[in-house]
């Protein structure tokens, strides 16, 4: 049995750290960006959206975690020592090849909300469009060696950014 470690677990948590926080904090406290106050929206409805998609997100976010540590024998991070052992297809994943990006977006689109920041809202559209471009490009191809057959079929009927209604069965073919 495979146990992924506390420190690889650790180390492989940087990365959405830099992206969810440390970026983030840089873009409000040291350009002071805040400026979707002038919108229609009154503050209050504003906070409490971005407080449900904090929720959303960070839910979203540990749920796809617990399964890339517990069903996938591995971390987030996409490098050899670290990288999943197993193709998942559990959980959110059944529904969309790309939760944990998805749960990343919501997240930094509740900060943008909550903090009233359009740099925080364009971070989070530049880290959208780097995954729509860099997932197809390098990832996948990743993931075909590694996963071959299992994971082209996965690719082939579960949508990468939009969930589906219908769930994934692993021995679903092609529609």
């Amino acid at each position: 049995m495979i146990m992924v470690s506390a420190k690889k677990i650790s180390f492989s948590m940087l990365l959405p750290i830099s992206v969810m926080i440390i970026i983030p904090s840089i873009l409000l406290f040291v350009i002071n960006s805040r400026t979707l106050d002038n919108l229609i929206f009154p503050n209050l409805i504003m906070v409490i959206l971005g407080i449900l998609s904090l929720i959303i997100g960070i839910s979203l976010f540990v749920k796809c975690n617990l399964i890339f540590i517990s069903k996938g024998k591995g971390t987030l991070m996409p490098l050899k020592p670290l990288e999943t052992q197993k193709l998942i297809i559990k959980g959110p994943y059944k529904y969309v090849r790309h939760p944990m990006i998805i749960a990343v977006v919501i997240i930094l689109f509740g900060e943008a909300l909550i903090f009233g920041s359009l740099w925080i809202l364009l971070w989070d559209l530049i880290f959208l469009i780097g995954n729509m471009v860099y997932l197809p490009l390098f990832e996948d191809k990743g993931m075909k060696k590694r996963f071959g057959e299992e994971f082209l079929n996965y690719k082939k009927n579960v949508r990468a950014w939009i969930p589906q209604l219908r769930m994934y069965e692993k021995n679903q073919q092609s529609q």
